[in-house]
């Protein structure tokens, strides 16, 4: 498992230099940020010894750039709301968060927000889920460096060796996904209704980290619901798309 620290937005550059010192600390060295602010020398004086952390960072001009390449990427705020329905920000824990990648390969992102606002509610509809730390909650949210560190810390002497278990990619959930807008629309599922669902379907495939097996399975499922629902046949092999596949 690789794990890629992202800083979206990021107001102060002593933040980023101390968010490259805990990554030091704790064996991660892949930081990116978005936005235009400029690695200074507060940066540097607060890395201390992580300037090869600093120095390695990536920047981009947008999340979308920076975010496309991981097969699963995970917000934070310390800001939630745990009514079911409204799901955008409802939270897993670190210590919870670890235990749902434990078994995961590929390439992990935890996104982190602005100091002054966080993440927003577009930016966290990208997110496979989300992630809090526990705190007061009269005054929950922490400083940026802090939470990177508290995270990681947990993440630490996490087992990464799991079963050999070949995940779905990045671009085989975007198929899946094509299948079930696809399916929400043949079924005239309600329009305002549509992108909420879609969303709470990304984060539930996010939260799974699904198998090729398991994604070919779901795959076959909704291919076959979508050619009933076009009056088809059911049992046709769609090759360009990879559904139906035994």
């Amino acid at each position: 498992m690789d794990i890629v620290v992202i800083l979206h937005n990021p107001k102060f550059p002593g933040n980023v230099g101390a968010v490259a010192r805990s990554m030091k600390n704790f064996g991660f060295h892949s930081l990116r940020i978005t936005g235009d602010m400029e690695v200074d020398e507060e940066a540097h004086r607060r890395a201390k010894n992580a300037q090869d952390v600093l120095n390695g960072l990536e920047g981009f001009s947008t999340l979308d750039e920076a975010v496309k390449d991981l097969d699963l990427l995970v917000g934070t705020s310390g800001i939630t709301n745990i009514r079911e329905n409204r799901w955008k920000r409802n939270p897993v824990t670190p210590a919870e968060l670890k235990e749902k990648i434990k078994n995961f390969e590929g390439c992990l992102g935890l996104l982190f927000g602005p100091e002054d606002t966080g993440l927003q509610d577009p930016d966290l509809v990208g997110c496979d889920f989300l992630v809090s730390i526990p705190a007061n909650p009269h005054y929950p949210v922490l400083n940026l460096s802090h939470a990177v560190t508290v995270i990681l810390y947990e993440l630490f002497d996490l087992e990464l060796e799991g079963p050999e278990v070949r995940k779905a990619t990045p671009n085989d959930r975007e198929i899946l996904y094509s299948h079930m807008e696809r399916f929400l629309e043949l079924t005239d599922y309600p329009d305002h209704k549509r992108e909420n669902t879609m969303v709470c379907f990304r984060r539930l495939m996010g939260r799974a980290a699904p198998s090729k097996w398991e994604f070919y399975t779901m795959m076959g499922v909704f291919a076959r619901a979508r050619r009933l629902a076009e009056g088809g046949d059911p049992d046709e092999v769609d090759l360009e798309k990879g559904a139906g596949q035994k």
